[in-house]
């Protein structure tokens, strides 16, 4: 399953992206976050300063919470998200 969103506009904030799914049937989650055309970043990076991001999953959402001080390069960005899950 693919969604797609956006991070929020402030550090510290959260992005909800719901799923639909019954979480208890999400086998596995990838959220990457396109901070320039053809450039993404996964959670917990910290190659460089300002792209921080993590996640985690709750009944109804795919919650992307970027870092307080350390997403100033990812605010207001898209979101990818594919999500595994069985039937």
């Amino acid at each position: 399953l693919k969604l797609t969103g956006t991070t929020a506009a402030i550090q510290g904030n959260i992005a909800n992206i719901a799923h639909g799914v019954t979480s208890s049937k999400i086998l596995g989650v990838t959220v990457l976050v396109d901070y320039a055309a053809g450039n993404s970043v996964p959670p917990s990076y910290n190659g460089s300063s300002g792209y921080e991001f993590d996640y985690y999953i709750t009944t109804t959402n795919i919650v992307v919470w970027i870092k307080s001080g350390n997403s100033a390069n990812i605010l207001t960005k898209p979101i990818r998200v594919l999500v595994t899950y069985e039937q």
